[in-house]
């Protein structure tokens, strides 16, 4: 009994309330359900994005995979024929580097050759303008 005396004395005090209180928490779910619909949007734009930059990597992997498989690389091992054809292009490397070095060396022995033809053709023509000028 004392517990029903306190309900009504108290629903009797909060009575006056009770109004601007059910507004209030009118006003509140407003606003939640507001944000709620603002964070749902703005998850259904991120995951748009998310699905076209997936898209877009998806496109790029399947094309550096052609280019792999272009390279020698093959689906089913992808590092054996990868590891033969790097290995080969490796060797050619090192083989024009010899090359080019070689080449480097005969030019310069050329250099040299040439550099001491021309001094002796002009030490030709002075000896020839020497005898002309004496004649």
């Amino acid at each position: 009994s004392r517990l029903m005396e306190a309900m009504e004395s108290l629903a009797v005090s909060v009575a006056p309330v009770l109004p601007c209180l059910a507004r209030a928490m009118d006003r509140l779910s407003l606003l939640l359900v507001r944000e709620v619909d603002r964070l749902a949007a703005k998850c259904h734009e991120d995951y748009e994005r998310l699905l076209a930059a997936w898209a877009e990597l998806e496109h790029e992997r399947r094309r550096l995979v052609g280019v792999v498989e272009r390279l020698g690389g093959s689906k089913g091992d992808a590092s054996g024929g990868m590891t033969q054809r790097i290995a080969m292009l490796e060797s050619d490397l090192s083989r024009q580097e010899q090359m080019y070095s070689d080449l480097l060396v005969e030019r310069s022995t050329l250099q040299e050759k040439l550099d001491h033809s021309q001094r002796e053709a002009a030490t030709l023509r002075q000896r020839v303008k020497h005898l002309e000028a004496a004649r």
